[in-house]
């Protein structure tokens, strides 16, 4: 094994390296392809974290690459991407997760010192892991006190499935099942 990593390190040939880049992602060897220094690389996972079928696995290898090379801001937007994609894979429970990860990647960055468009970007996520929360949080509080009715448990899969804005979160769900403390908190952020 380390032999091939020793030529793919030196080989520009990109056919033979993209064949290897599959063959290690098919193989799991995934600790060993991020840590492989190639000019294709990066090009490869952005191509498969765009056309593969399982792009939140491909999409958290291409973070994975990101962090491990230094550029947090990247890994920031690829898991910001992650938080909000339409995918069953992806519950609101673990696209919060992905939100903080994408906050503490591009707060490395911002003690580096960042421009002002990734300043207005880390703000941002921020911004929407506050709504994601109370998304949660209505979610909660519709699964513990209105479980039985069907159209409840209709929204309380709704909001499951992905992070919706704070409009639709107070119209669709807070003043519609009576929520005065979500209510509330949604007025909080406007």
């Amino acid at each position: 094994m380390d032999i091939i990593l020793i030529v793919a390190q030196r080989s520009s040939d990109e056919f033979f390296l993209i064949v290897l880049f599959n063959w290690l992602i098919q193989a799991d060897l995934t600790d060993i392809l991020v840590e492989l220094k190639s000019p294709f690389l990066e090009a490869h996972l952005l191509h498969i974290s765009n056309s593969h079928e399982n792009q939140v696995d491909t999409m958290n290898l291409l973070y994975r690459y990101y962090q491990k090379n230094g550029n947090h801001i990247s890994a920031a937007r690829v898991m910001a991407k992650l938080a909000i994609i339409d995918n069953t894979a992806v519950t609101l429970k673990t696209g919060i997760e992905y939100l903080s990860r994408a906050i503490l990647s591009a707060q490395i960055t911002n003690s580096m010192g960042i421009p002002a468009q990734d300043k207005e970007f880390i703000h941002e996520l921020e911004d929407y892991l506050d709504v994601a929360k109370i998304q949660l949080e209505i979610q909660g509080t519709l699964s513990r006190q209105l479980s039985c009715i069907s159209s409840t448990q209709k929204s309380v899969a709704q909001l499951d499935t992905e992070i919706t804005d704070l409009t639709e979160l107070y119209e669709k769900f807070a003043h519609l099942f009576q929520l005065p403390e979500c209510k509330l908190k949604n007025h909080s952020l406007c």
